[in-house]
């Protein structure tokens, strides 16, 4: 299936691609067919591309790259697809960030207060949404550094609620959702997390799944 992004260029860029680099030796990989921007003035695209070592050699037509193709050049077929040089992003979430638009946002909340405002008046807005999704909470608002469900259920009621942490480690759910997903006091952790549990009855508060490297104490209940 062809996407916008077929294929995806990241080099050290330390000079311009405005044209040939001058150098006749064998280019490590030539990249055809494609839709190269050359990041210029003008914007211009290009249909070929010859890559040696970090540097961008060449930009151009095909026939243009070509003739730094040597025995040992690779050559890499974009058919048609978009290339960028130099745009290099090692991490990024796309699809969640997108879906975080229709869910409250927590982030700008620093304080117990607005989170709970917040949280609020969006599941206000948005009576008809089987559930209240959020994104972006803190730790440091709550006591102990992790909210708990009975908080959450005081705030959303009627319908599961799930909020996920500004970091993306540790989900915030009532209990509804906890009902739902079939977490108990007797659910095992899942590989890698933690189901946050009142130490006192053993119910759980919320469902957290956290980096390995994270402190624990974070997942303690006091």
């Amino acid at each position: 299936m062809r996407t916008w992004l077929r294929c995806f260029l990241a080099a050290v860029l330390t000079t311009p691609i405005s044209g040939l680099a001058g150098q006749d030796e064998p280019a490590d990989f030539l990249i055809v067919n494609g839709n190269v921007y050359t990041a210029d003035a003008a914007g211009r695209f290009a249909a070929a591309l010859a890559i040696r070592g970090s540097r961008i050699a060449a930009v151009g037509e095909r026939r243009d790259v070509e003739r730094l193709q040597g025995p040992a050049t690779r050559i890499i077929d974009a058919r048609g697809g978009a290339v960028f040089p130099g745009f290099n992003d090692s991490h990024i979430h796309v699809v969640g960030g997108g879906l975080a638009l229709g869910q409250v946002n927590l982030l700008d909340a620093t304080t117990l207060e607005q989170i709970e405002r917040k949280i609020r008046v969006f599941a206000a807005a948005h009576s008809e949404a089987p559930w209240v999704l959020g994104r972006g909470w803190y730790y440091a608002p709550f006591p102990g550094g992790l909210p708990v469900k009975e908080q959450l259920n005081a705030l959303v009621p009627d319908r599961p609620a799930h909020m996920k942490c500004y970091d993306g480690h540790t989900s915030w759910v009532n209990s509804k959702a906890l009902a739902l997903a079939g977490i108990t006091r007797d659910t095992p952790d899942p590989p890698n997390g933690i189901i946050v549990k009142d130490p006192t009855t053993g119910e759980p508060t919320e469902s957290s799944k956290k980096q390995p490297k994270l402190s624990s104490k974070k997942f303690s209940r006091q």
